[in-house]
């Protein structure tokens, strides 16, 4: 096993159901610096940019996304307007992630098998692989399962490392930098042991 990851921002769904976790992980693959990121955390733009300033150019974003009628109608039911911005969200937040950090996004996103559309919890599918500028230059289908295959040019990734973006925007220094101390500390002796 090479890392661990607890996801930070729960699923409104899953509040109360599990705690939230409250540290990150960088790790290496081939050399290559990456980072993890689960389901609801897309709409947490911090749990992106923190493994980014550490050097991260590929997030993996692994989610089981349900489906968008049933949860708007279970939790936002008297916004008309909340279907449409589900379903935008789920489309251009990774693609956010990627230009706000010059990174790589690969989004496995579960597709749930046709015949239980419409259940609450059932993904929809369309994984995708973003490139640095936003661009998807991969995507699966809506409730359909594939496997997606792409070049990856790594000298794109220039993530905003720290020190970049301390001299860029000096205001937001050490915000970054007590977030980073905070979620990069060690890992708990108890998750350590899982983690051999």
């Amino acid at each position: 096993m090479t890392s661990l990851y607890f996801a930070a921002h729960c699923a409104r769904a899953r509040h109360g159901t599990y705690s939230p976790g409250h540290w990150l992980d960088t790790f290496e693959i081939d050399g290559v610096p990456v980072s993890l990121m689960i389901c609801a955390s897309e709409f947490t733009p911090e749990i992106a940019r923190l493994p980014a300033l550490k050097g991260s150019k590929v997030l993996f974003y692994i989610s089981y996304e349900g489906d968008v009628s049933k949860y708007v109608e279970q939790y936002q039911p008297s916004n008309p307007d909340s279907r449409m911005m589900f379903d935008v969200a789920y489309q251009v937040l990774p693609q956010a992630r990627a230009i706000e950090n010059h990174m790589f996004v690969i989004q496995a996103n579960a597709a749930e098998m046709v015949e239980n559309v419409g259940t609450m919890g059932g993904s929809h599918g369309e994984s995708k692989i973003v490139d640095t500028l936003g661009h998807m230059i991969a995507k699966g289908p809506v409730y359909g399962e594939t496997l997606l295959v792409a070049t990856l040019n790594l000298a794109e990734a220039s993530p905003p490392t720290f020190e970049r973006m301390r001299e860029q925007l000096p205001m937001f220094a050490k915000m970054w930098e007590a977030g980073m101390a905070t979620v990069f500390s060690r890992m708990p002796i108890e998750m350590r042991k899982l983690s051999v």
